[in-house]
């Protein structure tokens, strides 16, 4: 794992940049990445003798779900680190060892300071926080759907089955304004437009295209899609909060279990 340990409020001493496991002895090459592609670390291998891993520079990605699919934007690839001092810690057969590591600024960058390499940083950070947000409501409204379904599949009660459908339709909403959900292979964002997540991962894409300073456009941009989804999950809160528990306690009453909301339950 990789660890920040300088002054930097994005790197304080202890925060895990990311972690890698290796569960195969032998290397295999990484694909071809077109060139808009962000290339991702290698995985470490296990093999006897010498072993050879790649990190990418970046912190951990956001969140995704299955069959996610976005254009102009790789989510799952993190924020690029910016200068400083980090720790490396590798573990083999029960032994762990122990280094520094100093990432340093490209030379080449003429007119850019370490401070703003930092902003970037942070404000790339703020952007992937908020686009894992918007995946995990997509997880949790799908997870829920198929519990919801369940219950209203075995139910006889045709109240409970139509209030539940009503539900099912109003997360349905939430989920769609979130993500694309008719995308079905890489091309298809040519033909239905992208949604809230995407719209987060692209600007952040953006945001780290060149090492520089963010600009004020995209603070503002940045403000405005987190209202948006700010909107989204208050509404989801709502639906997976009173909305749900009359339908539990209808549901309990039938003999079934209880729909499980997860962690929205307590927001």
């Amino acid at each position: 794992c990789l660890r920040g340990t300088d002054g930097w409020r994005q790197a304080a001493f202890g925060t895990r940049v990311d972690r890698f496991e290796g569960t195969e002895p032998d290397f295999e090459a990484e694909p071809d990445f077109s060139w808009f592609r962000v290339r991702q670390s290698s995985v470490p291998t296990t093999g006897q003798g010498l072993n050879r891993f790649v990190w990418s520079g970046r912190y951990q990605g956001a969140v995704e779900f299955d069959g996610m699919i976005l254009w102009s934007a790789r989510a799952t690839s993190g924020p690029k680190a910016p200068p400083g001092e980090y720790r490396v810690s590798v573990t083999a057969a029960g032994v762990t060892e122990t280094t520094n590591l100093t990432l340093t600024a490209d030379p080449r960058l003429k007119g850019v300071t370490t401070a703003d390499l930092v902003e970037q940083f942070e404000l790339a950070s703020k952007i992937r926080d908020r686009t894992s947000e918007a995946n995990e409501a997509v997880i949790q409204i799908r997870d829920v759907r198929v519990q919801l379904e369940e219950r209203l599949e075995g139910s006889s009660d045709q109240g409970l089955i139509a209030d539940g459908g009503r539900l099912l339709e109003e997360m349905t909403e939430v989920e769609e304004a979130i993500y694309q959900t008719k995308n079905r292979s890489n091309q298809d964002p040519l033909n239905f437009p992208i949604r809230l997540n995407n719209r987060l991962a692209s600007l952040r894409r953006s945001v780290e295209t060149g090492d520089a300073k963010p600009t004020d456009g995209a603070y503002a941009v940045f403000e405005e899609l987190s209202g948006e989804l700010d909107d989204h999950l208050g509404r989801l809160g709502g639906l997976l909060g009173e909305r749900l528990d009359d339908l539990n306690g209808r549901i309990t009453a039938g003999g079934a279990d209880p729909v499980d909301a997860g962690r929205w339950k307590e927001q």
